[in-house]
């Protein structure tokens, strides 16, 4: 059985006795596991049986926002010409994620190639900065209205370039948090990282998410779903 204590603050659904698939969500900066439920509930499969489990992030200062105290996966700035600066924050959000997806495996007995880990905004950032990361190869990782910049990128010693895990990525044509210098830089970052294994799609929607966008994810998830032989 899952580990309580590795989970921490989340939320969790299941549908089906034994569930397939198991899907992580990571919510955007100052939002939390609950709303972003809808998104998992919109993913699963109820014929092979799911599980979500959505994750909520510490509380924190956020100096960029005058102190203010909201739940955020690391310390963000949103001065767009500096990288991430909490590489401390990151590391820890990061390998709580590690521990959720090691947990499942080794105590609830899923498939690492039907484990799908997506996020929304910040979220999202944790979710792509894994994808370069991780050592296990899961079933895909999804990002939506996130970022990925040559400055956020972590030294070539911990990039595991032989992990071919599916990426799926959703930017928001009219998004008016992530500027669109921004948005191609990310677009070319992630088509050099993931050349034959990205997925990037865009919408005509700002910083949120949309019908479409999940429709197509859904689809995206259900044709990775690996069965048992």
């Amino acid at each position: 059985m899952t580990d309580e204590r590795v989970l921490g603050d989340c939320v969790i659904r299941s549908w089906g006795d034994n569930p397939l698939i198991l899907i992580i969500l990571l919510h955007g900066l100052g939002d939390n596991a609950e709303n972003l439920m809808f998104l998992g509930e919109a993913l699963y499969s109820a014929r092979y049986g799911s599980k979500v489990i959505a994750l909520n992030a510490p509380y924190k200062s956020i100096p960029y926002f005058s102190g203010e105290v909201m739940r955020s996966w690391f310390n963000l700035s949103l001065s767009w010409d500096i990288g991430i600066g909490d590489a401390d924050g990151l590391a820890a959000s990061c390998q709580r994620v590690l521990d959720v997806i090691e947990d499942a495996i080794k105590k609830d007995n899923f498939s690492e190639r039907n484990i799908f880990l997506g996020g929304f905004s910040q979220g999202g950032i944790v979710c792509l900065m894994l994808s370069i990361m991780m050592k296990r190869q899961i079933g895909g990782i999804f990002s939506l209205s996130s970022m990925l910049r040559d400055i956020d990128l972590p030294s070539d010693d911990i990039v595991q370039k032989n992990i071919d895990t599916p990426i799926f990525f959703a930017e928001g044509l009219r998004d008016e948090i992530i500027p669109e210098d921004v948005r191609r830089v990310t677009e070319n970052v992630l088509a050099s990282l993931f050349p034959d294994r990205l997925t990037y799609n865009k919408y005509d929607i700002g910083h949120n998410l949309a019908k479409e966008e999940i429709d197509d994810l859904r689809e995206w998830i259900h044709e990775k779903i690996k069965f048992p032989q």
